[in-house]
């Protein structure tokens, strides 16, 4: 929930300060081992790929929308299927990362369609808070993140056993979102 730049920053500071050079290590380090995870333990959540599945077969366009860099962004699409998605937003593509919320702005933008006409699918709160933001409907969903309660915004245990139809009832319509 954390863009890089965020993080990198954070650890800086905690190291004493933002050494130019402390950061670029960090950086790098962070994408070696990320990297290696997203080929050996990436896995979907419950439910995810079978929702995804189910709208792409739909035709219903969607959007990848992370605050991860896009080279690490790119690792993770091999292993879960690019073409799942039409388009996907990175933290460092975008003026701010989530929890502003440009990089929802810009999946809409991408994707031809109204931030209004979006329903955002996200596992933290800053990702919520951008989706809110961007004037989404926001449907957190629980994994290892806490979220909590909120104002225009529910929260789901899963997507496991979620379809199509459970989402526009969800949006409150028949439309595709």
């Amino acid at each position: 929930g954390m863009s890089m730049d965020n993080l990198l920053n954070a650890l800086a500071g905690f190291a004493g300060g933002a050494d130019l050079n402390l950061i670029r290590t960090i950086n790098d380090k962070i994408i070696a081992a990320m990297g290696d995870l997203y080929q050996t333990e990436m896995q979907w959540q419950p439910g995810a790929m079978s929702i995804i599945q189910e709208i792409r077969a739909a035709s219903i366009p969607q959007a990848l929308v992370t605050n991860t860099q896009r080279v690490l962004t790119d690792l993770a699409l091999r292993k879960v299927g690019k073409e799942n998605f039409e388009v996907s937003v990175c933290g460092d593509e975008v003026p701010s990362g989530k929890p502003a919320p440009d990089p929802y702005l810009r999946a809409a933008e991408l994707l031809s369609v109204s931030p209004e006409e979006c329903l955002v699918v996200e596992d933290s709160m800053t990702g919520i808070a951008s989706g809110r933001a961007a004037g989404c409907h926001v449907l957190g969903i629980r994994t290892e993140n806490p979220l909590t309660p909120g104002a225009g915004y529910d929260i789901w245990e899963s997507l496991a056993g979620v379809t199509l139809t459970d989402l526009q009832r969800y949006v409150g319509n028949s439309q595709p979102f």
